[in-house]
């Protein structure tokens, strides 16, 4: 049994909606009583962003000669994406044997056109206080804001702090 949904943005009117309004929608998401999934890491999270380390800590016995994708001693300078599709026709199929490789290299392209990168990234002593901060906003303002970013408008705020 699963004990979380998976919810995934498709619709063609989210390609043309803002961070902002994202952001808006899923604050009041939030606010309704929506749930989230929340996972843990290590001391150092990674990033996914111009990390060429990632791939050696992933498959470090495949990277051994390769010095990971986007390193910058790269002999050729290739795109990411480039570098991965090279990868996965290596000679001795190393990577498109590997089980996880061809799966998390497409995922991570997946998630980098999708995103902006943007993120929020708290110690977690001060996430009780970033908490309790999200859970006392004024559900009729984030319902008018969330409107009038939907519609187009654009929205400045104001803080009384």
């Amino acid at each position: 049994m699963c004990p979380f949904t998976v919810h995934t943005l498709t619709s063609e009117k989210y390609d043309t909606t803002s961070s902002e309004t994202l952001k808006a929608m899923a604050a009041k998401h939030l606010d309704d009583g929506g749930k989230v999934l929340a996972i843990g890491h290590s001391k150092d999270p990674q990033s996914i962003w111009r990390n060429p380390k990632l791939y050696l800590k992933c498959f470090h016995g495949s990277f051994l000669m390769f010095g990971g994708i986007g390193h910058e001693r790269q002999r050729h300078k290739l795109s990411d994406a480039e570098h991965k599709r090279h990868l996965l026709l290596y000679h001795d199929k190393r990577f498109q044997k590997d089980p996880y490789f061809p799966l998390i290299a497409f995922n991570h392209e997946q998630i980098k056109d999708s995103t902006t990168s943007g993120f929020i990234l708290a110690k977690q002593k001060s996430f009780d206080n970033i908490a309790n901060r999200l859970l006392q906003i004024n559900s009729e303002v984030l319902a008018d804001i969330t409107e009038c970013m939907m519609k187009g408008e654009r929205v400045k705020g104001e803080s009384t702090r």
